[in-house]
């Protein structure tokens, strides 16, 4: 079931997958996988401003063959039916919506947001592999003006201050939040929320995770 860890926030859901389809999930990333893309902040013009980050995309999966998009949904919708929100929309997703995305050794996300603009006001993150590092990290305002090295937050503040101008939302949580991966586990947070991802330790394998914004208006 789904529990809000933050108030309005962050929710978070155990056991989100079922036994059988966590199976069939296992099946496909333990093996060798050809499709797959390195997407980094060097790969042209941002959506919103600047931020670094570097990760990998599977950009063929057989996802859909074997009804994880429709249990990923199911799920999801007993969050937003809760919260009297706009249901997740229909098959066929689009990869904006659900993507398999691995981060590896040398992946990261820097401080950062998206506009609900582009992006709806949603996002979801569901962890397929246990990791003891490679933390979600959710900052509070004082943290995030504390605590962030200088170039890091320079993005960052040109990253709030185009959303000021187009009357975009952001957020921070009031405290600090961090949650580590952990397999069949999830987050849904709000879109324009403060967040980082932090890299993974040498002893990680690296991890997988199935993430995506529903009602993003792109690709």
């Amino acid at each position: 079931m789904w529990s809000e860890v933050r108030e309005n926030l962050i929710w978070k859901c155990d056991d989100f997958f079922s036994p059988l389809m966590m199976k069939k999930i296992d099946e496909f990333i333990n093996c060798e996988m050809t499709d797959v893309t390195t997407k980094s902040h060097t790969d042209g013009t941002p959506l919103i401003t600047a931020s670094d980050y570097h990760y990998k995309l599977v950009t063929k999966t057989p996802f859909a063959d074997i009804g994880v998009h429709q249990e990923l949904i199911t799920k999801i919708n007993l969050l937003w039916i809760k919260n009297n929100t706009a249901l997740f929309p229909p098959p066929p997703l689009r990869t904006s919506q659900a993507m398999l995305k691995y981060f590896s050794k040398e992946s990261s996300y820097k401080l950062h947001t998206e506009d609900t603009a582009l992006f709806g006001e949603w996002v979801y993150i569901v962890y397929l592999t246990s990791e003891d590092s490679g933390q979600i990290y959710f900052p509070s305002e004082e943290s995030v003006f504390s605590q962030t090295d200088k170039q890091e937050l320079s993005n960052w503040k040109n990253m709030i201050a185009h959303l000021e101008n187009k009357k975009s939302k952001f957020f921070y949580t009031l405290n600090d939040f961090t949650f580590l991966p952990q397999k069949n586990k999830a987050l849904a947070f709000r879109v324009g929320l403060a967040h980082k991802v932090f890299p993974l330790i040498d002893k990680c394998i690296g991890r997988f995770c199935l993430t995506g914004w529903p009602f993003a208006t792109f690709k």
